[in-house]
């Protein structure tokens, strides 16, 4: 006689398990798995007496979304919104075993359709549920390399994508999380769906281990390269107080395909810039930064002196440090 959804008995339940870690003050975190939308998904932080950790459902069609239009407003008006309650820590991931939400972008872009559409396109499927108003759309199912970057990506553009939409997770506060598949580069396995019956399947192929060992010693190949970035980005990330999960949070309005966002304070800030696009813009900096000299790409972990203005190059990833 219920929803079934977000009963009081749930959230006691989650309060009864955070409860006993608390008292017997257990090495262990609660980390919930609500894919709903955003608001309710942070409910489950409750009153600092829920979970430690939630998974932030809304991050992967945000980002998703302003690679798909090239237009990061939506992303960084939510980013620029979110509150985190005190204690609380989200795990920021973008791709999963599981396709990607569609009901946590409710009301966070105008446009759903959109990115239901790029992903038809570049191979992927959509799954429904139904509802009193007949089915709509869940989730996407799709590899998140194949996701990311238009049908006619070079394998160049590919990798960048992947990557700079990582970054931008990386980036956020909070904890990190990466894929199996996206740690290894992995395109959509179109014939799964019809192996093993389920959408899903897509984004769940097992790769024989000589043949991913193959590839990921071939330092051309696609599956090496993508790991050779996610290892130099999480490497570069994890040296740099910024990036601590409770390191102040403060996006910037850029406009465009350009995601931007600033982390830490006083000498270990970071400026963040992500271009979610596949063409060069040239972003100004803004007021404070032109005295920062220290430019990254942590992907490649390449440096370069900064001025007043940063080329980014489409799909690139660029850190500003004093």
């Amino acid at each position: 006689g219920t929803s079934c959804v977000h009963l009081p008995e749930t959230h006691a339940v989650v309060k009864l398990f955070r409860a006993v870690v608390d008292a017997l003050e257990l090495d262990m975190v609660i980390l919930t798995e609500t894919n709903v939308p955003h608001d309710e998904n942070m409910s489950y932080f409750g009153q600092g007496d829920e979970a430690h950790l939630v998974y932030n459902f809304s991050l992967p069609p945000l980002t998703l979304h302003a690679f798909a239009t090239g237009d990061a407003g939506p992303l960084s008006r939510w980013a620029a919104g979110l509150a985190v309650p005190a204690g609380g820590t989200l795990l920021n991931f973008l791709a999963s075993h599981d396709g990607v939400g569609v009901t946590p972008a409710k009301g966070l872009v105008d446009d759903i359709g959109t990115i239901i559409k790029a992903v038809q396109d570049r191979g992927g499927l959509v799954s429904y549920k139904a509802t009193s108003d007949g089915p709509v759309p869940y989730e996407l199912n799709i590899s998140w390399s194949d996701a990311v970057a238009p049908v006619d990506a070079s394998d160049d553009e590919r990798v960048a994508a992947l990557l700079a939409s990582h970054a931008v997770a990386c980036a956020m506060d909070g904890v990190p999380a990466v894929y199996f598949h996206s740690l290894a580069g992995s395109r959509s396995w179109q014939e799964g769906p019809g192996v093993l019956g389920y959408n899903r399947a897509v984004n769940r192929q097992r790769p024989r281990a000589g043949d991913l060992k193959s590839a990921l010693d071939d330092p051309s190949s696609m599956r090496a390269r993508s790991l050779a970035g996610f290892r130099m980005l999480l490497a570069n990330r994890g040296q740099r107080p910024a990036f601590a999960p409770d390191s102040p949070r403060m996006v910037l309005s850029a406009g465009g395909p350009v995601f931007a966002l600033e982390r830490g304070s006083g000498s270990d800030r970071i400026l963040v810039l992500v271009n979610c696009g596949r063409v060069v813009v040239d972003y100004t900096l803004p007021d404070g930064w032109a005295k920062a000299t220290k430019l990254t790409d942590p992907c490649s972990g390449s440096e370069a002196k900064a001025d007043g203005t940063v080329a980014l190059p489409g799909y690139s990833v660029r850190w500003l440090e004093y």
